[in-house]
């Protein structure tokens, strides 16, 4: 649905868009002839104010302000041996606003809720994800961007991970949920840092929790602590059956890990 005003010489318009249950099956079938990916079921809707100008050079600016977009029951499928490897529930990014003119592009918040993954390692040790790479000739690509861009708050609420190595045996089954994930003051801009924080239940009674800062570019780091609650040892049996005669039917090990790392700069 549009409402708003269209000039066309010179080109300027400005209005409101709203996109109401849509079901994105172009552009899901150009993904699923690239990718061994059987189906992606989503429904997604938004909304947003734009403006668009056209300058006595010819430039056409474009801004967007107030642009919400919500995907609900994401449902993806595919990849060999097949499954439904990624659920969410509700993926809701509000507060957006874009400006081809400041080339900026901002959002208040990302919220995935229920997010459920399925990873796996075959014989080979080759992660199942590893499969979406498209590999191609390498380009040189800028250490950064004229534009930025910024998130203020991103929100993960009550995700699990199905983890399976299929290259032990017997094969080593792993489980995280009730995963919560906060991170603030998100910006592709050099040295940022990203306040974080995270909590995980671990194989139903252990605890994982990470309090930390983030940082991307130029390059990853970490400061923070990571402590670990009563986590139980009997996943680690089929690893430790590579090297010894061990059998942990029961136990948990606690620790509480103060790290940092960074790469220095050259001088």
């Amino acid at each position: 649905e549009w409402t708003g005003s269209l000039e066309l010489a010179p080109l300027k318009s400005a209005g409101q868009v709203a996109l109401g249950d849509i079901k994105p099956g172009v552009a899901i079938a150009y993904l699923e002839s690239m990718l061994p990916l059987e189906s992606i079921e989503a429904v997604i809707s938004g909304e947003f104010q734009y403006e668009v100008s056209q300058e006595a050079d010819g430039a056409i600016h474009v801004g967007l302000e107030q642009l919400d977009i919500e995907v609900v029951d994401l449902a993806v499928r595919g990849l060999s041996p097949s499954s439904e490897f990624l659920v969410i529930k509700q993926i809701s990014l509000t507060g957006g606003s874009l400006s081809s003119l400041d080339q900026t592009v901002k959002f208040d918040r990302l919220q995935l809720s229920d997010p459920r993954v399925e990873l796996w390692l075959d014989k080979t040790g080759q992660l199942n994800l590893e499969q979406l790479m498209i590999s191609g000739p390498k380009q040189n690509q800028p250490a950064n961007s004229d534009w930025l861009v910024s998130l203020s708050e991103l929100s993960l609420t009550n995700g699990a991970i199905d983890i399976t190595n299929f290259g032990t045996e017997p094969a080593a089954e792993f489980g995280i949920a009730s995963l919560d994930i906060n991170m603030s003051q998100i910006t592709n801009e050099d040295d940022a840092r990203f306040p974080t924080t995270l909590s995980a239940s671990i194989e139903g009674s252990g605890k994982l929790q990470i309090d930390a800062t983030l940082g991307v570019l130029p390059n990853p780091s970490f400061r923070g602590s990571t402590n670990l609650l009563e986590i139980p040892l009997a996943p680690s049996h089929p690893y430790v059956q590579e090297f010894l005669n061990v059998n942990f039917q029961s136990g948990s090990i606690d620790s509480n890990i103060e790290w940092t790392l960074e790469q220095k700069k050259a001088p």
